[in-house]
């Protein structure tokens, strides 16, 4: 994944999910933006709700799902290329879940790809 957009932008990022088992509650997921050093320098936290409303305790095994997140830039971010991290945690406690992506490997959070931020939006 590589893509660009500039501070004066407000990207998203539409991740999509199967459900190997439903949650028996609220999980929400959490994307960072980190910087070349690996330090967070924004992050979101979002319920996972999917396109039709549905909590991820109602998704049922197998089905695919769709979550939109905004990214929140703060205004010290400089331009630059940053890594995009996702994971999952339990609302109510915070404890982070592992995730199967990619060939089978298992982890609390997986990297994306990278983003370019520009000064203004590319053209």
């Amino acid at each position: 994944m590589r893509y660009a957009f500039g501070l004066d932008q407000q990207p998203w990022a539409v991740l999509t999910w199967e459900a190997s088992s439903p949650p028996l509650e609220n999980v929400k997921a959490y994307l960072y933006l980190l910087n070349g050093q690996g330090r967070t320098v924004a992050q979101a936290d979002e319920e996972l709700i999917d396109g039709a409303g549905y909590y991820a305790p109602r998704w049922q095994p197998g089905e695919i799902s769709s979550t939109y997140h905004p990214i929140i830039l703060p205004p010290h971010l400089r331009p630059g290329r940053y890594t995009i991290r996702v994971g999952l945690y339990l609302a109510s406690s915070g404890h982070k879940l592992k995730i199967v992506a990619g060939r089978g490997s298992t982890d609390e959070s997986v990297d994306l790809g990278s983003v370019t931020v520009t000064s203004r939006a590319p053209s």
